[in-house]
């Protein structure tokens, strides 16, 4: 990766480290009174879906690579938000 993706990358991280953050906290306000089984059914479909897009938006900015600096700051974002 060139410094403009890997700056992309890390950008790209820390805001859906951000985005995810506030979705699941709406999805768990939303679900509050929802049975166990169902609420962790949503929540795996939220997950799953929120992982293809984001791999689908990574692969978009340097072709889908991953390095465990951007797993630390996506990590690093989602602690920022809670």
């Amino acid at each position: 990766m060139n410094l403009v993706e890997q700056i992309l990358a890390l950008l790209y991280h820390f805001l859906m480290g951000q985005v995810f953050a506030l979705l699941f906290s709406f999805l768990s306000l939303l679900t509050m009174s929802f049975k166990a089984w169902s609420r962790t059914f949503l929540y795996l479909i939220f997950s799953l879906s929120f992982t293809f897009f984001f791999y689908m938006g990574l692969f978009y900015i340097n072709g889908g690579m991953l390095h465990f600096y951007l797993f630390v700051v996506f990590f690093g974002s989602l602690c920022l938000y809670y």
